[in-house]
């Protein structure tokens, strides 16, 4: 997903402008991800609590 962005600067040539902006997606891309694999861990360390606590209650009640 390449979205184009203001650059802060004036480039001479368009081949400098497109390598800027293909950057600019490649760092925004790389954050999303990291951004996913974030929430994934903080879901993945909420459903193993679940199943601690679960399994806690299960072994007080018998």
């Amino acid at each position: 997903m390449m979205r184009q962005q203001q650059l802060p600067f004036q480039t001479t040539s368009g081949g400098k402008k497109e390598i800027a902006i293909r950057a600019l997606a490649r760092v925004d891309e790389a954050r999303t991800i990291a951004k996913r694999r974030v929430s994934e861990r903080r879901a993945g360390s909420a459903g193993e609590l679940k199943l601690i606590e679960s399994v806690a209650n299960a072994t007080v009640r018998n």
